[in-house]
């Protein structure tokens, strides 16, 4: 019998979400850039940790069928993978206090650095901001915590929007489009 860690509500989960959006031409493309992928996920982030006014009841009710860890604790965190363009989605109380607990790290660092350097653009919160990352990234992009369907195969998630455009062409925003949960097989 194989036991993931998304079927066992004391364990949380990391999935990868893409996001892509679809231009003025129609045409679907995968968003890259850093400042989209803000745009992009903190609508589906605020969402899901209810800092919306008006929550997307059915993008959170389906996130919960999807998800044991977040339907049992409403709990979720964030991780950029910046140079690929991917994002991670923590769930569960477990793995966010992992996430939180080397996250305090940094902003200690970050506090000191700003008490006596008065800034914190200094080698000490760099050096600090890389451990983190590297360690955070290489745990939730550990199989064992990875969201798995009954099969055992790795999910992730595919969300789609809408490009909003300004007068002058460029991009205003997004808007939600819809939310696919796959599976790597």
């Amino acid at each position: 019998m194989k036991i993931s860690a998304s079927n066992n509500k004391g364990f949380g989960a990391s999935i990868p979400i893409y996001y892509y959006a679809k231009g003025a031409n129609g045409k679907v493309s995968r968003v890259y850039k850093k400042e989209n992928l803000k745009k992009c996920h903190s609508y589906i982030i605020r969402n899901l940790t209810g800092s919306k006014k008006e929550i997307d009841t059915n993008l959170v009710n389906n996130f919960k069928r999807f998800d044991s860890a977040y339907k049992s604790s409403n709990r979720v965190r964030s991780l950029y993978d910046d140079p690929n363009g991917v994002v991670y989605l923590i769930t569960g109380n477990k793995d966010c206090d992992q996430i939180k607990e080397w996250a305090s790290t940094l902003g200690q660092t970050k506090q000191e650095s700003l008490e006596i350097a008065k800034t914190t653009d200094t080698f000490e919160v760099k050096e600090a901001a890389r451990a983190f990352f590297k360690k955070a990234l290489e745990y939730v992009k550990n199989p064992m915590i990875r969201k798995k369907n009954q099969q055992g195969n790795l999910m992730f998630i595919k969300a789609l929007f809408d490009a909003e455009y300004k007068k002058n062409g460029e991009i205003k925003g997004f808007n939600f489009s819809k939310i696919l949960f796959c599976s790597e097989v």
